[in-house]
């Protein structure tokens, strides 16, 4: 007689329960400058960390944007001096600390060095953003423009610091909204503040991180670009897929307005995905 022996056959363990990965925001990055009818460059840039993924993750990206003065002295000198210390500030930065305020203390020490070269007779405008752990800190003087396009809309992050928008403010804050209570004019438009101008008295900015999203699309420009085309001109060239098409179409639309007086302009494009 055989005899069988029948063992059970024990099911497989099972397997070990999937975690997804955590998805992590990347970045796409393009620029834009031109001279226009200007006979030098006055507007200097500079994208940190675009490119390396792990300086990203532990240091963030930086963008900057300077708009040295025209009609003023030395604009290039003031617009790269700012750049080149925003830059080595960004380096330094304390990434557990506010971005914000680290981001004012390098605006109000590039305005002390330019001061100190120019005594007040030049300037620039500047816009920076950083970007760490996937959140948005920004600071920002005089009139370059900051824009954020989120799900189809166009959102101006930064507010205009001139004259004019000065003199606006104060009416609202003599409840004086009546038409015609602020008279714009050629002064009106003049800058209230820019770095060169020594102390530097209202840096704009977000005191708080501002949580970026799939999508998301930022631009930081001088008035060379936003001030010539309008917000639908900038929707029209951000519908490309990748901001170097973004940045073709930005150049096409500025050049086929013909300024006769167009200044120089600059533009940097971030782009948000997973």
């Amino acid at each position: 007689m055989n005899w069988f022996h029948w063992k059970r056959k024990e099911p497989p363990p099972p397997e070990p329960a999937f975690t997804p990965a955590e998805r992590c925001l990347s970045y796409r990055g393009a620029n834009l400058q031109g001279i226009g009818a200007r006979a030098e460059q006055q507007d200097a840039f500079a994208f940190v960390n675009l490119l390396d993924v792990t300086s990203i993750r532990e240091q963030g990206i930086l963008a900057v944007v300077a708009d040295g003065m025209g009609g003023m002295e030395g604009g290039a000198y003031a617009g790269q001096t700012a750049v080149q210390h925003i830059r080595e500030a960004f380096q330094a930065m304390d990434r557990t600390a506010s971005f914000y305020g680290q981001l004012a203390n390098a605006f109000q020490e590039a305005s002390r060095v330019i001061f100190g070269k120019l005594r007040g007779t030049g300037g620039t405008t500047a816009v920076a953003c950083v970007i760490y752990d996937e959140k948005l800190w920004f600071a920002s003087v005089g009139d370059s423009f900051l824009y954020l396009k989120r799900g189809g809309e166009l959102y101006r992050l930064n507010s205009e610091q001139t004259i004019l928008h000065e003199q606006y403010l104060d009416a609202i804050r003599e409840h004086n909204v009546r038409s015609g209570a602020v008279e714009p004019d050629e002064e009106s438009r003049s800058v209230s503040g820019f770095l060169g101008m020594g102390h530097i008295p209202d840096i704009d900015g977000f005191r708080r991180p501002f949580p970026l999203e799939d999508g998301d699309l930022l631009l930081l420009c001088s008035d060379g670009v936003a001030g010539v085309l309008t917000e639908e001109d900038l929707m029209f060239a951000l519908a490309h897929p990748l901001p170097q098409e973004m940045c073709m179409d930005l150049e096409r639309m500025i050049l086929a307005k013909k300024r006769r007086y167009q200044d120089n302009y600059t533009a940097l494009l971030l782009q948000c995905i997973y």
